[in-house]
């Protein structure tokens, strides 16, 4: 799927599960702004900024999100990126099959309640991403790394 950067995005239902995983291929055209591939609400996000790829989410009541980071992603270039959450214990970040970043916590992550949105942090949250998305996926459990 191709997509310009303007107000480009596919909309889907929340999946209310505190332990998620999401899987997707891209090709970003330009860099220069902050450009979701994957995301639901305040609930999770996959998304670029400039050229670091993050994987976000927000703990349950409090409020306080955190996210783990991978930089140097560059322009034209196919990367497939997978973001984990097992909620209570531990978060990951996997780019072209290597794990890149993680985090072990004890934080107990949000379910979605608000639609996702696939080329955009969330439904118009005015992050569109620029650029080429294939092979979007999304999981109600923490994949393993062998997955």
């Amino acid at each position: 799927m191709k997509f310009d950067g303007t107000n480009q995005q596919i909309t889907y239902p929340a999946t209310n599960s505190p332990d998620h995983s999401v899987e997707v291929w891209f090709k970003a055209n330009d860099l220069n702004s902050t450009q979701g591939l994957i995301g639901e609400g305040s609930y999770y996000r996959l998304y670029l900024a400039n050229n670091t790829l993050y994987w976000w989410n927000r703990e349950a009541g409090s409020g306080t999100s955190t996210s783990i980071s991978y930089f140097s992603i560059d322009t034209n270039e196919w990367y497939h990126a997978v973001g984990v959450t097992k909620s209570g214990l531990e978060r990951k970040l996997f780019l072209n099959g290597i794990e890149v970043s993680s985090e072990n916590t004890n934080l107990n992550f949000d379910t979605g309640t608000t639609n996702g949105a696939i080329a955009n942090r969330w439904p118009n949250s005015n992050s569109f991403f620029n650029g080429k998305i294939a092979g979007v996926k999304k999981y109600n459990r923490a994949l393993s790394a062998d997955e």
